[in-house]
């Protein structure tokens, strides 16, 4: 990935996908990426990060971040995350809206 990506939360309490290593583990199109995680929150919330495998539903035991409670321009910022092809980042604020999110870091071909 050249350059980052951008994204606001959505609905509040709706966890929204914000950054998918791209390909498939196992073919020739996987990647694996070591990503940095950047959240400041637009208005007074809480947030809630998840990192998780290609398919299935969000657990308790895949989040990095558990409702953090944040004020307007509080960031939370995660790095050194080391992720397969396929996993995927979410992130969920209590309020419409309240997030703003980068990922950006290196994807290599596997």
């Amino acid at each position: 990935m050249a350059l980052p990506q951008y994204n606001v939360s959505g609905a509040a309490g709706v966890a929204r996908l914000i950054y998918t290593v791209p390909g498939t583990a196992g073919q020739s199109d996987a990647r694996t990426a070591a990503i940095s995680i950047n959240v400041c929150a637009l208005l007074a919330c809480t947030a809630t990060i998840w990192v998780a495998p290609p398919t299935g539903s969000l657990t308790d035991g895949m989040k990095i971040e558990n409702v953090r409670p944040l004020q307007a321009t509080d960031v939370i910022e995660r790095t050194q995350i080391v992720l397969p092809a396929g996993w995927r980042v979410f992130v969920a604020s209590s309020v419409d809206s309240g997030l703003a999110c980068q990922v950006w870091g290196i994807e290599e071909t596997v």
